[in-house]
Formats: C-alpha cells, sequence, structure tokens
C-alpha cells in the first residue's frame, strides 16, 4: 500500500487490494518485491488475513515455491483452522513436495470438514494445477485413499478407477 494512503486492515477491501497487488508484481516477475509486499502486509491481526495469505500461498505454488506456499497455507489456518479449501491446498503442496503422509493428513482433514472439497474445485482458492498423467494417477491413488478412510465408497471407486486408467 503505497505511503500516505490509509486503509482499514480489519476489512476485506484491504485484503483484496493487497491480493491484487500481489499478484500484479507475480504477474510482471517482480518476485523479490512480491515476497517483501508479502511479508510487510500478511502480519495484521485482520480475521480475514487467511484470504490473502490463501491467495498468496497460490502465487507461490504456481511458482514451484511449495515451502513458501505451505507457509502462507499454514498461516491462513491459524485465522481459519476449518477450512476445507486451506487445508486441501496445503495437503497439495505437500503433495508436490512428495510427502504424502503429510498430503494425506491434510487431505483426510479438508474431506471431514467437507465431501466435496475436491469436486468444487476454482472455489476459495483451492488450487489448480499441471500435473503428468504419472503424477496425476498417483493424486488419484491418494484421492481414492482419502475417500476410502473417509467411507465414501463410489467417490473412492470413482478416484481408483482413475488412478488404474492413468496407469498406476
Amino acid at each position: 500500500i503505497p505511503a500516505g494512503w490509509t486503509y482499514d486492515k480489519s476489512g476485506h477491501s484491504f485484503i483484496w487490494v493487497c491480493t491484487i497487488i500481489a499478484i500484479t508484481l507475480h504477474s510482471r516477475s517482480q518476485w523479490r518485491h512480491l515476497v517483501t509486499f508479502v511479508g510487510h502486509n500478511t502480519g495484521s491481526n485482520c480475521q480475514s488475513v487467511h484470504l490473502f495469505s490463501q491467495h498468496i500461498g497460490t502465487v507461490f505454488y504456481a511458482r514451484k515455491s511449495y515451502r513458501r506456499a505451505i507457509e502462507q497455507y499454514k498461516k491462513a489456518l491459524r485465522y481459519t483452522p476449518e477450512s476445507a479449501s486451506v487445508l486441501s491446498n496445503l495437503g497439495t503442496a505437500y503433495f508436490a513436495r512428495k510427502n504424502y503422509d503429510e498430503a494425506l493428513k491434510y487431505y483426510d482433514q479438508a474431506l471431514a470438514l467437507d465431501p466435496g472439497v475436491f469436486e468444487h474445485r476454482g472455489t476459495q482458492g483451492t488450487v489448480l494445477q499441471e500435473r503428468s498423467v504419472e503424477e496425476r494417477a498417483k493424486f488419484h491413488y491418494y484421492l481414492a485413499k482419502t475417500y476410502a478412510k473417509a467411507g465414501i465408497s463410489d467417490r473412492a471407486l470413482l478416484y481408483i478407477r482413475k488412478s488404474i486408467e492413468e496407469g498406476f
């Protein structure tokens, strides 16, 4: 936020302005400025800071900076510990780092909160990702395990079938 501007850090408008600025910095490849901006503007006591942290986590994820994405998603969880979307994103970042046990832990928590969390991607900042067929097959296998553990057999069968079709 430019010097001299006044704003209310407790409002949603602050979060959206910060998110737009951060996405602009990212799109212009001003990575160093983005990291500085994130550091200065996510320390607020704002209840809605989880939105900003989640969006910035998605930016870090897109840059394949999974460690930083995990940090932002964990920050978002401090404000909204029962957000299925954030838990799903956190699991996906761990999955990208090939830390499957942690990924499953967060997928289980997300699914317990919202049985449709993996079905309505694109809402609430849920990470959309590009994967190779092999990675997608493994991801579908882990989703099948998550659904089976939760007792949602129709989804478990759907995802195990997808993983087999993709060569897992």
